[in-house]
């Protein structure tokens, strides 16, 4: 049955209930119902952006294409297209529920930076849930647990690793260069995976400060000099 006909049903049966509250299994069926509607919704939407929908119909962008054909933020958009990403990688587990958006954005870090961890980071949450519907604050904290256990172990091996190096050595892999090399790779990372960057000066530009732009500016002659000498070496 296609997302549009359970929306029909699902109409059609709270029409048949007006005259009076709708019954436990109804209710939770109906919820049930809209949630997969939802999840079917951002994989449309998903499918819409890697096919490249809005130079199909003739947009300059992405963020044109979605403000004009849906009413919203560019920056609503990309939130959708996160929950949809999240959703796939999970469908492709044998996680199967569907997962609520508010759920879907606190598992973003994780989608970004560990996918393959996504189940097992949701079947954490469920877990503690204790038979209760995923909350995002649920997930939010296996999430911050997670990463604070990843970087506990991260420094332990560091210790173990460096044990026999002498202080020069260690000083070369200080925790606080390891903490800047993990970010600026992360960094790197999330940009080059960010859409077109012309639509985020469409769309936050105007919020963007003298200051930012100047930072933005020595930022990318770092990036330069760094690729040169990469390139050199």
């Amino acid at each position: 049955m296609s997302a549009v006909s359970r929306l029909d049903e699902a109409v059609s049966a709270m029409g048949a209930y007006l005259d009076g509250p709708l019954s436990t299994d109804h209710a939770r069926r109906l919820t049930d119902e809209v949630k997969a509607d939802a999840a079917a919704l951002w994989s449309k939407l998903l499918t819409l952006y890697e096919g490249e929908a809005h130079a199909a119909l003739g947009y300059a962008s992405w963020a044109d294409y979605y403000s004009a054909e849906f009413g919203q933020s560019a920056s609503r958009g990309y939130q959708l297209l996160d929950a949809a990403r999240v959703h796939r990688l999970l469908g492709q587990s044998t996680f199967v529920e569907p997962v609520r958006e508010a759920v879907a954005r606190e598992l973003v870090p994780v989608m970004r930076t560990d996918p393959v961890s996504l189940p097992a980071v949701m079947a954490e949450a469920t877990q503690r849930s204790g038979g209760a519907p995923v909350t995002a604050a649920t997930v939010r904290a296996v999430v911050r647990d997670r990463f604070r256990s990843m970087a506990a172990e991260s420094e332990a091996e560091m210790q173990a690793a460096t044990a026999h190096y002498t202080p020069e050595q260690r000083a070369a892999v200080a925790p606080e260069r390891m903490r800047q090399l993990g970010e600026f790779t992360r960094l790197i990372h999330d940009l080059a995976a960010l859409p077109d960057p012309t639509a985020y000066a469409e769309s936050f530009g105007r919020w963007l400060t003298p200051e930012f732009r100047q930072e933005a500016a020595t930022a990318r002659r770092w990036l330069e000099a760094l690729l040169r000498r990469l390139e050199a070496a």
